[in-house]
């Protein structure tokens, strides 16, 4: 998909606890009836659909709708099975960052005018992953029990920012951290918030081995 084709407007699913990156999947599972007609309009058309954040911490729309997060990543839909009973399963997968600049009323379904952000597949603000990031998060993951084989390099994509977007998403990170993550206007800004995030929970981790050393003596 070029410049050109880039839908000025798309569907929008608002979700409290799932974010999308870009060069990701996400799967979906869609029951309520609005958003079967989205994902049904969005197969008819583009096959887009945008992923944003609720924000708890904001008001609702003069609509009543819950606030969202302004940036959010919009996917294409990669695999789709419709069930007997009209619910659907989807894998969505993260093709561009956007900005919501006016929502519309036109469907049962949440719809935005938007701004195509930077796109980040061909971003190179980042040549690789930052040396200092993976042995930080190597030792946090072992330290909070998640092991794994090898190098954590060997299990990530070849292409940077798709690496550290796949860090992004599977940190166990809340969701107002992911999206600050997802907010990054580059890959190379994303990993150095990501590698702070990193030296946070270390430092956390290490105060609490000393406390528990405390105790023990």
């Amino acid at each position: 998909m070029n410049e050109i084709e880039l839908p000025a407007s798309i569907p929008l699913f608002p979700l409290p606890n799932a974010i999308l990156f870009p060069g990701l999947s996400l799967p979906l599972h869609i029951f309520e009836p609005r958003y079967r007609e989205m994902a049904a309009d969005a197969r008819a058309g583009e096959g887009m659909i945008g992923m944003v954040l609720l924000n708890p911490a904001d008001k609702p729309s003069p609509d009543g709708d819950p606030a969202v997060f302004p940036i959010g990543c919009a996917g294409k839909i990669d695999q789709f099975e419709l069930l007997e009973d009209g619910r659907s399963n989807l894998l969505l997968k993260g093709f561009r960052r956007f900005r919501i600049r006016l929502e519309q009323g036109e469907k049962p379904y949440r719809i935005a005018e938007i701004e195509w952000l930077d796109g980040e597949g061909i971003d190179e603000s980042l040549s690789a992953i930052p040396a200092e990031l993976v042995p930080k998060l190597e030792e946090l993951l072992k330290r909070e029990g998640r092991n794994f084989e090898g190098s954590l390099v060997d299990h990530l994509p070849d292409d940077p920012a798709i690496a550290i977007n796949t860090l992004a998403f599977a940190m166990d990170l809340n969701m107002v951290e992911k999206m600050a993550l997802l907010e990054c206007d580059t890959a190379l800004l994303r990993a150095d918030r990501l590698l702070e995030f990193v030296e946070f929970r270390l430092a956390g981790t290490v105060q609490g081995l000393s406390d528990a050393e405390r105790i023990v003596h």
